[in-house]
């Protein structure tokens, strides 16, 4: 994984932010990894595990400033938003996004959206 240091996410202790909800992941995601990522990360969604650690810890990916922002304001307390991080993983973009009720996190290419 190229832009998410595998490393420093497992060293991460800062603290989750929100539920995940159910976690779901398109078959075109799952497709893709399966044929392009080592099997280390393959076996057991070890890649999912990552992005979705780093998703409800708040490290966002390479998601726009007004992306973000929209983020914090989902997680205060009373608001309502989905969050979304986005993640790039050699030449492709893979998004979290978590729906507004917490019930559902989904990764996802931005095309499956």
């Amino acid at each position: 994984m190229e832009q998410l240091d595998l490393a420093a996410m497992a060293a991460c202790d800062s603290p989750t932010m929100f539920y995940l909800g159910r976690v779901s992941m398109t078959a075109t995601v799952d497709n893709w990894a399966k044929e392009h990522l080592p099997a280390q990360l393959y076996d057991n969604n070890l890649y999912a595990q990552i992005l979705l650690e780093a998703h409800r810890r708040g490290i966002w990916g390479d998601l726009p400033p007004e992306d973000a922002k929209l983020n914090q304001q989902a997680l205060k307390p009373g608001e309502e938003g989905r969050i979304m991080s986005s993640y790039k993983i050699g030449d492709k973009k893979i998004w979290v996004i978590t729906e507004w009720d917490r019930s559902l996190t989904t990764l996802l290419f931005p095309e499956d959206y």
